[in-house]
């Protein structure tokens, strides 16, 4: 079964305001996230492990 992660969790994860983690949705970067019953976000932990392998690879300042 796969996990899922909230905007706050991420957010503390990656040191990051969880207004940052909108603005990245928004603008289409960042983690992979879904809607859950059309509005409650949430990101499914495999793709954000994905994820980080390449943010650690690449930096923050891809997404400003």
């Amino acid at each position: 079964m796969t996990k899922y992660y909230t905007t706050k969790e991420i957010a503390d994860m990656l040191k990051l305001t969880q207004q940052t983690l909108k603005l990245w949705r928004r603008k289409g970067k960042g983690p992979k996230f879904v809607k859950i019953e059309g509005k409650m976000i949430r990101y499914p932990s495999i793709d954000f492990e994905e994820w980080m392998d390449g943010y650690k690879n690449q930096g923050i300042q891809q997404f400003y």
